[in-house]
């Protein structure tokens, strides 16, 4: 099972993303804002080795150990 693992959020008043690619939603942050695809490469690539998918649904991330860790220090990346 994944570590306890703290994440803060913070809200903005517009849907939009700062990119100007489309809405800031889960999805587009985690799998394709280019803001963050420099920090993002560990997380693919671990997805991608992993089973090859890319984007994956959510609910499978914490399930893989290894696609976990890299998922956390991507968000930890981030700030």
């Amino acid at each position: 099972f994944p570590q306890r693992t703290s994440i803060s959020l913070q809200f903005t008043t517009s849907p939009k993303c700062d990119c100007g690619g489309g809405s800031e939603s889960v999805s587009h942050f985690l799998f394709h804002c280019p803001l963050f695809s420099t920090q993002r490469l560990v997380f693919l690539t671990s997805c991608s080795s992993e089973d090859g998918h890319w984007p994956r649904p959510l609910a499978s991330i914490p399930t893989h150990p290894n696609i976990w860790k890299a998922f956390i220090a991507f968000i930890r990346s981030t700030k």
